[in-house]
C-alpha cells in the first residue's frame, strides 16, 4: 500500500512546515520605538491685534457773551493788570477771557466766577463788574484794593459768595446790596468797612456768613 503511506508522509512534513511557520510569526521582534507615529503639533493661534482706543473728542471752545471780556478789561485797567502777580492770558486777543488766569465761564459763555485772591491787585474796584449777570463767586481779598463798594454791584442778582477781606475798602455797605437774594457769604473782615450793617443786607434768609471782624463796623 505505497500510496497510503506517501500522503502520511506529506501530511507530516505539511504539519511541521506549518508549525515552523507559526513559531517565526510568534517570535518576530517588536516594532521599535521610533516607528511610533509622532504626534501632530498644536497649532499657535493667530494673535488678534487690540483696536486703537477712539480718542475723546475734542469739547468747543466756549465763546464768551457779550459785555463778559470788557468787564474783566475794565477790572484790569483798574486795579493795575500789568503787576499782577498772575496775568496770564489777560488782555491777549488770541486767548478767549473765559481762559484767562482766575476766571471761569459757564457753558453759554457767562463769567461764573473771579478768583484773583493774593494776586497783588491794586486799585479800586469798577462798576463795569455789576454787569456780569451770572457771577456767582468773587474772590479779590488779600490785595492792595482801595476805594468803595460799588452801588452798581445790586444787580448781581446770582452772586452768593464775596471775599473782599484784607484790602483797603472803605465806606459803608450800600442798603441797594440787600437786593442780593442769593447771597451766602460776605467775607470783609481787616478793611476800613465802617457804618453799620443795613436791615436790608442781615436780614435775608439766606445770608449764612458776614465777617466784618477787624473793620469800624458796628
Amino acid at each position: 500500500r505505497p500510496h497510503s503511506h506517501e500522503m502520511r508522509y506529506l501530511c507530516v512534513l505539511v504539519a511541521t512546515l506549518a508549525g515552523a511557520s507559526a513559531q517565526t510569526t510568534a517570535a518576530a521582534p517588536a516594532a521599535p520605538p521610533d516607528a511610533v507615529a509622532a504626534p501632530k503639533p498644536t497649532p499657535v493661534p493667530t494673535p488678534v491685534p487690540t483696536p486703537e482706543p477712539t480718542p475723546e473728542p475734542t469739547p468747543a471752545p466756549i465763546v464768551p457773551a457779550r459785555g463778559q471780556c470788557e468787564a474783566l478789561q475794565t477790572l484790569f485797567e483798574k486795579t493795575r493788570g500789568a503787576s499782577w502777580q498772575n496775568n496770564t492770558g489777560w488782555m491777549t486777543t488770541h486767548v478767549s477771557c473765559c481762559k484767562w488766569h482766575g476766571i471761569t465761564c459757564d457753558a453759554e459763555g457767562f463769567i461764573t466766577k473771579i478768583e484773583l485772591p493774593f494776586n497783588k491787585l491794586a486799585g479800586v474796584l469798577p462798576d463795569d463788574i455789576g454787569g456780569l449777570a451770572r457771577l456767582e463767586n468773587l474772590q479779590l481779598d488779600h490785595n492792595s484794593i482801595s476805594g468803595t463798594l460799588p452801588r452798581a454791584w445790586d444787580s448781581l442778582a446770582a452772586l452768593e459768595y464775596v471775599f473782599l477781606g484784607g484790602t483797603f475798602i472803605s465806606g459803608t455797605i450800600p442798603p441797594e446790596y440787600g437786593s442780593l437774594k442769593r447771597m451766602v457769604n460776605w467775607d470783609l473782615g481787616v478793611t476800613s468797612i465802617s457804618g453799620t450793617l443795613p436791615e436790608s443786607v442781615i436780614g435775608k434768609g439766606g445770608l449764612h456768613y458776614v465777617n466784618v471782624a477787624l473793620t469800624k463796623v458796628s
